[in-house]
């Protein structure tokens, strides 16, 4: 199953972004080695598919993107704020 939000470039084919911007986090505490593998796997993936399009790729913290899109950290609220952000997507 295809994932809708990116699968080999489609989604950056589609939009055509002018920048990538990945989120910069590390593995959290506990974390055992699969799932620390697999995330730097996707996150490989994501390098991959920006470097392939030839798009510039910026990390940017947590603490950074939230504030900047006035996103709170309540995972409830901020889920309803990235729906009046992204309405097109909303669902």
């Amino acid at each position: 199953m295809k994932s809708r939000l990116l699968w080999g470039g489609e989604w950056v084919r589609a939009h055509d972004p002018a920048q990538i911007w990945l989120e910069k986090v590390g593995t959290r505490p506990g974390e055992g080695a699969v799932g620390a593998f697999a995330f730097g796997r996707g996150v490989g993936v994501i390098e991959g598919v920006a470097a392939a399009m030839g798009k510039p790729l910026s990390t940017v913290t947590p603490a950074v993107w939230k504030k900047a899109t006035g996103c709170p950290a309540d995972k409830g609220r901020a889920r309803a704020r990235a729906m009046q952000l992204f309405l097109a997507h909303a669902d």
